[in-house]
C-alpha cells in the first residue's frame, strides 16, 4: 500500500475520465485531498488517475505508465491480474468497502466483540432524483455482492435474486460458513423520503447496526448502544463538505488510498459475480457462484 505523504504545500496531481459521469464530484474529492485534478482521456504524468469509469484494459494499461497509482474498475482489475500485469500500480474501486458502519463491523470482528457472525441484511433505497445520472442499480449489485463477501470476510457461494417492480432487487446471498446476506436495492422511493442506506449485522453475541433506534437519526455517524450504555459516533472528517453519502463514500475512498490505509487486491470476484448475478436475474432461481470455493 502506498502513502502519499501528507507533507505541507504537497500538492498531487490528479487526473479524471471526461467521460466520467461522477467527473465534478470526484474532482471536488481530490481538491479536497490538495489535489490538483485534471480532467482528461489522455494518459499524462501524475501521482494517481481515477479510470474506473472505463473498462477498458488497454486504457488502464496506458494510464499506468505515466500514472503512480491507477484506480480502475472491479472489472479491469480482475483482467488484468488474469493476464499477469504487474499490480503494484492498481487499486480496484471499491467505494462501499469505506462505508463508517463497514469499518466499524470489521474492527469489532477482528477484535472478537460481537461473536461470530450469523447473517447480516443491506439496505440501499433511494427516490429515482438520486438515481440520475449514477449508475443503475442492476449494474451496482455485484458490488453489493462483494461488499457482503468483504464485511464478512469468506467468499459468496450462491446468489438468489428477485425483481421488485421495475427498478428494484431483493436477494439472498449465501456466503462461506453459511452465513446469509439479504439484500434490498432500489430506486423507488417517495421523492418525499431521504435515501435509506442501512447496514444490519447479526452475530451470536448481539448486533452491530447503523440503522436508527427508535427514530433517531444518525445521518452524521454511528449510534453504538449496548445493556449499559449508548455513544454516538461522528464521522472522522466532518469538514468535508459532501452533498450524498454516496459522494462521501468516494471521499473516504481516496483519502483511505492517500494514507496508504486502502487495500484492495484483485481476486477475480468481480468476474464471477457479475456473471452469476447476470443468470440469476433471468432465471429467478439460486445460482452458485464458480471458483467461489
Amino acid at each position: 500500500m502506498k502513502n502519499f505523504g501528507n507533507e505541507p504545500g504537497s500538492r498531487k496531481r490528479a487526473i479524471v475520465l471526461k467521460e466520467d459521469g461522477e467527473r465534478a464530484m470526484k474532482t471536488k474529492a481530490f481538491a479536497f485531498y490538495d489535489s490538483d485534478a485534471a480532467v482528461s482521456d489522455s494518459p499524462a504524468p501524475a501521482d494517481i488517475a481515477d479510470v474506473s469509469a472505463s473498462n477498458d484494459v488497454s486504457r488502464a494499461r496506458a494510464f499506468a505508465a505515466q500514472v503512480k497509482t491507477v484506480i480502475v474498475s472491479p472489472a479491469v482489475g480482475a483482467k488484468l491480474k488474469a493476464a499477469g500485469d504487474d499490480m503494484s500500480r492498481y487499486v480496484e474501486s471499491h467505494p462501499l468497502r469505506a462505508w463508517g458502519i463497514v469499518e466499524k463491523v470489521r474492527q469489532y470482528m477482528a477484535a472478537n466483540i460481537p461473536g461470530d457472525m450469523t447473517s447480516m441484511r443491506i439496505f440501499w433505497e433511494m427516490p429515482k432524483s438520486y438515481a440520475k445520472g449514477r449508475p443503475s442499480f442492476a449494474s451496482r449489485l455485484p458490488e453489493f455482492i462483494d461488499l457482503a463477501s468483504y464485511i464478512a470476510g469468506v467468499p459468496a457461494v450462491s446468489i438468489q435474486l428477485r425483481k421488485a417492480g421495475k427498478n428494484g432487487v431483493f436477494g439472498l446471498v449465501t456466503l462461506a460458513g453459511n452465513i446469509v446476506a439479504e439484500l434490498t436495492v432500489n430506486d423507488m422511493l417517495p421523492e418525499s423520503l431521504a435515501p435509506v442506506r442501512f447496514l444490519h449485522t447479526y452475530f451470536t453475541g448481539g448486533v452491530v447496526s447503523n440503522m436508527p433506534l427508535y427514530g433517531y437519526e444518525n445521518d452524521e455517524g454511528v449510534l453504538i448502544a449496548d445493556d449499559r450504555d449508548s455513544r454516538h459516533e461522528v464521522n472522522e472528517h466532518m469538514d468535508w463538505n459532501g452533498t450524498d453519502e454516496i459522494d462521501d463514500l468516494y471521499f473516504r475512498m481516496i483519502g483511505l488510498i492517500f494514507a496508504g490505509a486502502y487495500a484492495s487486491p484483485c481476486t477475480g470476484a468481480a468476474e464471477r459475480y457479475s456473471g452469476a448475478v447476470a443468470e440469476a436475474l433471468r432465471s429467478g432461481e439460486s445460482v452458485a457462484v464458480g471458483g467461489a470455493a
